[in-house]
């Protein structure tokens, strides 16, 4: 269902019953974890129009694991990470989901 990086990938699948008996699979909810439990790999410092697909390339080699970056801070518009430029991002090492 999800590709093997997804944030999702490790999410158990859960089905409702629907009143008429229907059953209606889903993805169980995903706890975002605690930034300090996770651990540092390093820090990336946003540049000019930078944006987190770009960083994520930059520390991980594939821009679509932008979410880790997100994860490691407490920010609920991932965009404002990357508005001033300068700032230094954490950047998560990859573990177990």
């Amino acid at each position: 269902m999800f590709s093997d990086d997804s944030r999702y990938a490790r999410l158990p699948l859960k089905t409702h019953v629907e009143p008429d008996g229907r059953e209606v699979s889903y993805v169980a909810r995903r706890f975002l974890p605690q930034p300090a439990a996770l651990q540092t790999a390093g820090f990336e410092t946003v540049g000019t129009s930078d944006r987190l697909d770009h960083i994520a390339h930059r520390a991980y080699g594939d821009p679509l694991q932008y979410w880790r970056i997100v994860d490691a801070t407490l920010e609920f518009e991932p965009e404002e990470l990357t508005r001033e430029t300068g700032r230094r991002l954490r950047i998560p090492m990859i573990g177990p989901e």
